[in-house]
């Protein structure tokens, strides 16, 4: 499942290592740019964000600016993942297993942010 939100959101396939499975996504002036290895972050001069998860659907997420890390949320089950890429905004929330009315939410553009809030889940026919 998060496999295939985050290969579709980022167009290529994730890194494999000892943990799992992860995606760096660099900053630049106009968005971002995701690359395959931490080699490729030597010229980072605004933030990267690096996602990780494993076979468990555990995720972990680290935001590093000027390459020092300023969030680091430590492994949490991710039961749904969402990917949005709509009005200029790219992101994806993560909907908490165990506190599924939470979201973890991670936008690349228009720039970096990490922020925790509600999941409220939409029903277009609802009205």
């Amino acid at each position: 499942m998060i496999q295939d939100v985050l290969q579709s959101f980022f167009g290529m396939s994730p890194k494999a290592d000892s943990k799992g499975y992860r995606y760096i996504a660099i900053e630049q002036e106009q968005g971002y740019v995701v690359c395959t290895s931490v080699c490729d972050m030597e010229d980072v001069g605004k933030g990267s964000i690096s996602i990780g998860y494993n076979d468990e659907q555990e995720v972990w997420i680290v935001w590093h600016q000027n390459h020092h890390p300023i969030v680091t949320i430590q492994r949490f089950t991710a039961q749904q993942v969402i990917a949005s890429k709509e009005d200029g905004e790219e992101l994806l929330q993560f909907v908490f297993e165990r506190w599924p009315s939470r979201m973890l939410q991670v936008q690349f553009k228009p720039y970096f942010a990490v922020e925790m809030g509600m999941y409220w889940e939409t029903c277009e026919e609802c009205d």
